[in-house]
């Protein structure tokens, strides 16, 4: 959008995330839009606050400032089928 805002449009489907791997410089803002094409998912980045519900047919977002460099796991958070522990991302935070 700007130099230091950035949004990703996250796509949930059993049994991963596309994009996997989302990466941005640090003391950037970002706002991730989530959706799911099949079932209900979860997605959480850790080490942060996010963590939303995420639901077929609608986009759920949130904002967050990264000051710090670091990989950021995102994860599923609800069951979502056999495969849902193997069902993650990150988000990479470079200097």
């Amino acid at each position: 959008l700007a130099p230091g805002k950035y949004e990703a449009y996250i796509l949930a489907q059993t049994w991963q995330f596309n994009p996997k791997e989302i990466r941005i410089p640090v003391g950037s803002e970002i706002t991730f839009y989530v959706t799911s094409k099949d079932v209900q998912h979860g997605f959480k980045l850790e080490g942060t606050n996010i963590n939303m519900q995420i639901v077929p047919g609608q986009v759920s977002s949130l904002s967050a400032t990264f000051e710090k460099v670091g990989t950021f796991n995102f994860v599923c958070t609800e069951y979502c089928g056999a495969a849902h522990a193997i069902m993650y991302g990150q988000l990479i935070v470079e200097p």
